[in-house]
């Protein structure tokens, strides 16, 4: 992939999880949710958890994980590519 494909995923990705952070929060909230391709394919207790998953699966650059919080976080990098 390269950087224009990978922005693209973690763009889709990122409205995706806005659209239904309210809906998971209370149940979700602190988690971290593996997205690909605008849906989300699972959570975990922890980012690198979900991080190794979405490698694991995926492969570099092909996902991206969001913490489950009210608060802004920006983890940089690692929210938007994980490539």
């Amino acid at each position: 992939m390269n950087m224009e494909e990978v922005q693209k995923e973690v763009d889709r990705n990122y409205v995706a999880f806005q659209r239904m952070l309210p809906s998971i929060l209370s149940q979700r909230g602190g988690q971290f949710a593996l997205m690909k391709g605008g849906d989300c394919i699972a959570f975990f207790d922890t980012g690198r958890d979900a991080q190794i998953a979405g490698q694991t699966l995926y492969g570099e650059g092909k996902f991206s994980v969001q913490e489950v919080t009210q608060r802004v976080v920006d983890l940089g990098w690692y929210s938007r590519a994980l490539s």
